[in-house]
């Protein structure tokens, strides 16, 4: 499957965690 879509989704997710704090 696209591993990079998993990929992209957790630095989105890290960055909204950074943003959030």
């Amino acid at each position: 499957m696209a591993w990079w879509k998993a990929w992209d989704s957790g630095i989105l997710s890290l960055r909204n965690a950074l943003l959030l704090e």
